[in-house]
């Protein structure tokens, strides 16, 4: 009985060497291969699963108007019609940008001609 202890005792300490031999040759594997400047969030990535931390979600609730936001899909909605609104052309400007436009497009083809670089021939 007590050889059975120590037999396993001893396969224990060779397991827990193999693990640990095994977590370092893939650690230095990953090292000697990654490429700091491109690869920083893999990197960070492989340090957390070794520390077995998880980043933490901070869902704070978002003040939009009058209403407040908790839920991701709400929020997310909120940004995009926030910022979506921010880059529309007023009105006036669209029909301003499509007049420009034409007339641009009109007096390329009424003329026709280019710059005198391009007329010339070879």
């Amino acid at each position: 009985m007590p050889e059975d202890i120590q037999y396993w005792r001893r396969c224990v300490a060779i397991l827990r060497k193999e693990i640990l031999s095994a977590k370092r040759n893939c650690f230095n594997d990953f090292i000697s291969k990654i490429d700091y400047r491109k690869d920083g969030k893999k990197v960070y990535n492989y340090v957390n699963k070794l520390l077995n931390s998880k980043i933490a979600s901070t869902r704070e609730p978002l003040k939009f108007g009058i209403r407040v936001l908790t839920d991701d899909r709400d929020i997310s909605n909120a940004f995009n019609s926030f910022y979506s609104s921010r880059q529309r052309l007023r009105s006036e400007l669209k029909t301003q940008q499509k007049f420009i436009g034409r007339e641009f497009r009109h007096s390329a083809s009424s003329l026709n001609c280019g710059h005198e670089i391009f007329l010339q021939k070879l």
